[in-house]
């Protein structure tokens, strides 16, 4: 594809960037790693390339612009690559966060990305300054840190502040951005919102494994009792009531372990599916519809496993589950081999009946 661009197009090639999403976020910096061509990453809702051959290192000189959602499982590990990146790597990187969950910022936040791109450009001389721009970044960036402070989000703030004072070393703004942040770092309201931070961080990470290490023991069994699936919904419950009637942070935290509870199992139930190992599939995709009640896809995929594994009743439910969450495709599950045991149920006919 690179080659294919630099064949139609007339291209600049000290300044050839890469962008992505979740898993095309990890292959956009494994990318820009392996290939020297690429010269900044733009990376949403997920960090470091999973395969650790592709990590950057004290060679790497692409920059990062990173960017997650406040209720995106993969929040805690985008926080943590500033200091990956700025400890260990030659990368100079830059976070901004946004309300939302595992999915891209509206279009004025990948507009911030891409006049970072183009600062960092000038930073490193690769483009003449234009003082019209960087008086307009300037003052973007006075208003963001004025706004979190405003809100009361003191640790953002400080964040915002670092990368403003070494963004724009040497000028008077960098000057007054400093001093703030010397100021800020010393008051009680940021120590206290590190301290609560730490708490929040550790805390969604011992839920986490403590999640994931159940998961294992009880597929890994392969005997899945009601009991189990008593657990699951009593902890699913719990953190939903967090989510809904909890504190910001703990109800932000809430909404990042259940999005990681539910990816989790998708993955797995998908891959269980794929092997005709229908038992474990419906018991995952089960926990999905406990942990995101509202896709319709989960409801669906319980329905193809339980029809797999023989049981015929519960998957009719649950495909009847998916329709009442929006699910409506005749076509889709007519032509679905999972459902070859059930077409001629009275209860399958009807929902057909009600499909477009």
């Amino acid at each position: 594809m690179l080659n294919d661009v630099e064949e139609r197009f007339s291209i600049d090639q000290r300044r050839i960037y890469a962008a992505g999403f979740s898993g095309g976020s990890r292959f956009a910096m494994a990318f820009a790693v392996k290939e020297k061509r690429i010269s900044g990453v733009i990376g949403c809702g997920a960090g470091l390339p999973n395969d650790r051959n592709y990590l950057p290192s004290g060679n790497s000189g692409f920059v990062y612009y990173g960017t997650a959602g406040t209720r995106d499982m993969n929040y805690i590990e985008m926080h943590d690559l500033t200091g990956f990146f700025s400890n260990q790597t030659g990368v100079i990187s830059y976070l901004r966060t946004f309300s939302g969950g595992h999915q891209w910022p509206g279009p004025d936040l990948i507009t911030e990305a891409v006049e970072w791109i183009i600062l960092q450009t000038m930073n490193r001389k690769i483009i003449p300054a234009d003082q019209t721009f960087l008086s307009y970044i300037e003052n973007k960036t006075q208003n963001l840190i004025n706004s979190q402070l405003s809100a009361g989000s003191q640790a953002d703030a400080v964040m915002y502040m670092r990368f403003a004072a070494r963004d724009f070393r040497g000028t008077p703004f960098s000057s007054r951005i400093s001093q703030l942040l010397t100021e800020s770092e010393k008051s009680a309201e940021y120590k206290t919102a590190i301290r609560k931070w730490n708490k929040m961080a550790s805390d969604e990470q011992e839920r986490k494994e403590k999640y994931l290490n159940y998961l294992s023991e009880i597929v890994n069994s392969g005997s899945f009792p009601d009991s189990a699936s008593a657990w699951w919904k009593s902890e699913t419950r719990a953190l939903i009531r967090l989510r809904d009637k909890g504190t910001p942070e703990n109800s932000q935290m809430a909404s990042r372990v259940l999005n990681f509870i539910s990816i989790l199992c998708s993955e797995q139930g998908t891959s269980y599916y794929r092997n005709k190992l229908y038992a474990p599939a419906a018991f995952l995709f089960e926990i999905c519809t406990l942990s995101d009640s509202e896709n319709e896809n989960n409801y669906y995929n319980l329905a193809r496993s339980l029809a797999g594994s023989g049981k015929l009743k519960e998957s009719v439910d649950a495909l009847s589950a998916a329709m009442s969450h929006g699910f409506n495709s005749r076509k889709m599950v007519g032509s679905d081999p999972a459902f070859g045991k059930i077409r001629n149920d009275t209860r399958f006919k009807a929902l057909m009946l009600k499909m477009k």
